[in-house]
């Protein structure tokens, strides 16, 4: 795995190699994610859920326009799923995994919960 996140950093893969946050080794995690980010390039299709946790979690104020952005695009993906009715309603288990991965990043479910007492 080591030799795997230097070739495509992940930030799933962090905590599981005992990354800790706001430790020299998290900067080093923080710096290589938004570098992939910043590429574009061979990024998963539910990437923003995960820019969003770990940059809520290993970030600092200088990533704080970085996750803005990344919390827009799940907010936008997540306004999507809603948008259909009958036939063309995204599947239960596609807003179900949307919204388990917003449950990982407290920012994310502050958020959430905001929206819908509207």
């Amino acid at each position: 795995m080591p030799a795997r996140i230097l070739q495509q950093p992940t930030p799933e893969l962090y905590p599981i190699l005992g990354i800790e946050p706001r430790t020299p080794e998290g900067r080093n995690a923080v710096v290589a994610v938004v570098a992939r980010d910043h590429n574009g390039q061979d990024l998963p299709a539910d990437w923003s859920y995960s820019l969003a946790w770990f940059l809520d979690l290993y970030g600092s104020a200088t990533e704080a326009g970085r996750l803005d952005g990344a919390l827009a695009e799940c907010a936008t993906h997540m306004i999507a799923l809603g948008t259909g009715e009958g036939e063309a309603a995204a599947p239960v288990e596609d807003i179900g995994y949307a919204l388990w991965r917003c449950s990982r990043s407290p920012k994310l479910i502050g958020d959430l919960r905001r929206e819908s007492l509207r």
